[in-house]
């Protein structure tokens, strides 16, 4: 073998990079491969719609072909770094995870409240009445938050 020959494991082709649009959550919405086709005009027609580069190992992450990121979602461009990060928790999760911090406190509380009516306690059934109004009231407003994201 001659000293500029390699061998198909040695060779690894150079990196592609593409042009690259990301809607108001910072998702993939678009992009175009940077190549001999890709005229200068369409490449800063491109640019000034806000299209900006990234490599094809970034364009693989919001793809989903490297993983899915940390909540399962995918990946989404962090506009500070132009670099993917995991993308958020969606609601519909931000909401599960509210509804199994706070049903374990609610059921508590209930039994509580049992408890107390039936030991005919109504300094303790007042007070956990109150506790009651304001732990759903503050469950209610996180999965509103969650909801909202």
């Amino acid at each position: 073998m001659e000293e500029n020959e390699y061998t198909e494991s040695e060779y690894t082709p150079p990196e592609s990079y593409f042009l690259a649009s990301f809607d108001e959550q910072n998702r993939l919405e678009d992009f175009v491969l940077i190549d001999g086709d890709l005229t200068d005009d369409k490449y800063n027609e491109l640019v000034a719609d806000e299209y900006v580069k990234i490599s094809e190992t970034d364009w693989k992450y919001y793809q989903g072909y490297i993983d899915k990121g940390e909540y399962g979602n995918g990946y989404i461009r962090d506009p500070e770094t132009n670099s993917p990060v995991s993308a958020p928790e969606s609601s519909y999760e931000q909401i599960n995870t509210v509804k199994k911090e706070y049903e374990e406190q609610v059921k508590e509380l209930k039994d509580s409240l049992v408890t107390a009516i039936l030991s005919n306690d109504e300094e303790l059934v007042s007070e956990l009445k109150e506790e009651y109004a304001a732990l759903m009231q503050e469950y209610m407003n996180s999965l509103e938050e969650a909801n909202n994201g």
